[in-house]
């Protein structure tokens, strides 16, 4: 549980603190974002939640974060087994996506394998994630030039547009605030149970009446 919860404070923090993250670093591929800037220039703030029919950074670490966490590291058979060359162990990796087309296999920096400078090291991840161009038939080739753009055969536009961009995060509070409150209210009850019991049994101490004094045969005053 600590882990999970570990996790998602991490991706909160990448997704609604700053771009800058640790988690983007360990799921980033060397030589993309955000090793082709420089330390001082890496983005400081989230990435803008709106995503649109164009690539941006937010799609592509969004793909790379969930094969980073789905995947399973993939061993690879390199000539140097200490510190194998960045370049020759990405291409060894990606000639694992040849003659088949269930999995698809990424280089990865991954945990500990950079520094706030560059990357040092990386691995294979083997993924069941991968993303695909949607593309509307009506632009590919061969169709575009007779297609009849009146019939409504194909999609032209798929984009959806939201006039107000909004979220809701949903918190749940800390256990001992939970644990404060049941605490107080257990005090509270017994309190008024002994309150009520020493009432009780005092109470014709504490609430006396007066008794009222007849007098027999009284005698008129004369005013």
């Amino acid at each position: 549980m600590e882990d999970q919860a570990s996790l998602v404070n991490e991706l909160l923090n990448c997704y609604t603190i700053t771009a800058n993250c640790t988690l983007f670093h360990e799921a980033s591929e060397p030589g993309n974002y955000p090793w082709i800037f420089a330390p001082e220039s890496r983005r400081k703030t989230p990435f803008p939640q709106y995503v649109g029919v164009r690539s941006s950074y937010h799609t592509l670490m969004t793909k790379l974060l969930l094969q980073y966490l789905t995947g399973t590291p993939e061993p690879l058979d390199t000539e140097s087994d200490d510190t194998p060359d960045i370049s020759e162990a990405k291409t060894k990796c990606l000639t694992k996506n040849q003659n088949q087309n269930v999995y698809h296999y990424v280089f990865l920096v991954g945990e500990s394998c950079y520094n706030t400078t560059g990357v040092e090291c990386g691995k294979c991840y083997k993924t069941t994630v991968d993303t695909t161009e949607a593309a509307s038939p009506a632009f590919l080739a061969g169709v575009t030039e007779n297609y009849d753009w009146s019939s409504g055969q194909f999609p032209t536009w798929t984009e959806s547009i939201w006039k107000v961009i909004s979220g809701r995060l949903f918190l749940q509070g800390s256990p001992a605030h939970d644990h404060g409150i049941f605490a107080m209210g257990i005090i509270i009850l017994v309190v008024s149970l002994v309150s009520v019991f020493w009432l009780d049994k005092n109470s014709a101490i504490i609430f006396t009446q007066q008794k009222n004094v007849e007098v027999d045969n009284p005698v008129p005053v004369e005013m």
